[in-house]
């Protein structure tokens, strides 16, 4: 769900008029029950109103994710199992030897081009 902020008031799926406008184009995905990706960006607006963005977009998704639960009962579709994968506990101890120490030392500079010098192979 693609939420914008105009005229001091929340729009959910703005048009791409409104969004030239728009001190916020945000966008959001989730669950019945959780939200689950945010990505975008807003000019300084403040905390409570993008906390209203995130509730109202969680809210606007329940139609479309009613649909798509709807859908899949009709077509009598079940969800995938998905198999934990086997951890390799030999292939785990030759990365953490290999990269642990390089990898905590990198992650302690404090320069962002620092710590990717450090990292680079």
């Amino acid at each position: 769900m693609r939420m914008g902020y105009l005229d001091e008031r929340l729009v959910v799926n703005p048009t791409y008029k409104e969004l030239e406008q728009s001190l916020l184009n945000m966008v959001v995905a989730g669950t019945r029950d959780a939200i689950v990706m945010v990505e975008g960006g807003a000019n300084e607006l403040p905390e409570a109103i993008m906390l209203s963005a995130l509730e109202t977009a969680h809210q606007a998704l329940q139609p479309c994710i009613g649909l798509q639960l709807r859908l899949q009962h009709i077509l009598g579709k079940s969800k995938i199992p998905v198999e934990t994968p086997v951890r390799d506990a030999t292939l785990a101890h030759q990365v953490r030897t290999m990269a642990y120490e390089r990898l905590k030392a990198a992650l302690a500079l404090e320069g962002k081009l620092e710590r990717q010098e450090a990292t680079d192979p």
